[in-house]
């Protein structure tokens, strides 16, 4: 049994932030989950002097800790560090927000999408957004809230900011399927410009359309690495049956790419059939790799899981 961590005065916290002679101690991580209002005014008043070399390696100490402890949420200190003047720290505080649904955070990630003065924070803050979108999508986010972001998102696009930002935006639109988004994808996936197409792929494998299976199993065979492999998250995303002997065959002529047959493997778990559990437990039984082992057998659970799933397609 984990032992749960017993709090520590906020006094401490804050002389380890103010302490640039020493790292900060990972025993105090866990004061920053379900932080008090008290203990955050508390940080509040001495972050301006917290060295930013500090800040950043507490962020990402905090981000390896959540994603070792589930139980571990750090939504109210990331929001009020997402206002940070250091950009690169704005941005790992939204990478703590991942799983966060308050609408207080959706829209100052909308705001940072129009005003924050740098690129790199615009585009992790649409990508965030993408989160959002999917809850709406699926029914768990006012649909009030929810049909204001895409219109945001929307008018935004249409101001015609950089080509990088353009395309997250259609990323993040991907899961939605309306008449408008479905053109701005048709067109992307159209476009010359592969960064555009590789935007198209992404968007497809969000959408949960089979409108797009037929461009997806083209782009399997595609001569660049990177668009084959987006085309194979792709196709386990929209569990395209047609592309499991292609996935099959590409795996058994062992690529010698660990994350492109991950992938491989990974995607064939999402849409299962003949063949499928025989090419993941080959895969396992011929590694020793500890996590590879681990991901292929969550693979395999996952496979269990659909194949004990009724047969719905009529």
């Amino acid at each position: 049994m984990t032992a749960i961590p017993v709090p520590k005065p906020i006094n401490q916290v804050i002389d380890a932030l103010l302490d640039n002679d020493h790292p900060f101690p990972s025993i105090l991580l866990h004061e920053f989950s379900d932080i008090s209002p008290e203990n955050l005014e508390a940080i509040k008043k001495i972050w301006i002097n917290v060295s930013v070399e500090k800040k950043i390696r507490l962020l990402g100490d905090l981000k390896e800790l959540m994603e070792s402890d589930t139980l571990v949420m750090c939504d109210e200190f990331a929001i009020f560090v997402i206002n940070d003047q250091n950009p690169q720290i704005r941005i790992q505080a939204i990478s703590l927000l991942w799983e966060c649904e308050d609408p207080k955070l959706a829209q100052i990630l909308l705001r940072n999408m129009r005003n924050d003065p740098d690129e790199n924070v615009r585009h992790t803050s649409i990508s965030a957004l993408g989160n959002f979108v999917l809850l709406g999508e699926l029914g768990e986010y006012p649909q009030k809230d929810f049909k204001r972001i895409i219109q945001q998102l929307m008018e935004y696009f249409g101001t015609n900011p950089t080509k990088s930002i353009k395309q997250e935006i259609l990323k993040s639109l991907g899961y939605v399927s309306i008449p408008k988004v479905i053109a701005l994808i048709q067109d992307a996936s159209r476009d010359p410009d592969i960064t555009w197409q590789e935007a198209a792929i992404i968007a497809m494998g969000r959408s949960a359309d089979e409108r797009w299976e037929k461009r997806i199993l083209e782009w399997l065979e595609h001569p660049l690495e990177h668009i084959q492999l987006e085309a194979i998250k792709a196709a386990g995303e929209l569990e395209i049956q047609a592309s499991r002997s292609i996935l099959l065959k590409k795996i058994e002529d062992q690529t010698g790419n660990d994350e492109k047959d991950l992938q491989i493997l990974w995607s064939l778990s999402r849409i299962g059939g003949e063949g499928v559990r025989q090419a993941i437990q080959k895969r396992r039984d011929s590694t020793n790799d500890p996590d590879k082992l681990e991901f292929l057998e969550l693979a395999l659970e996952h496979l269990d899981f659909k194949e004990q799933l009724p047969d719905l397609d009529f």
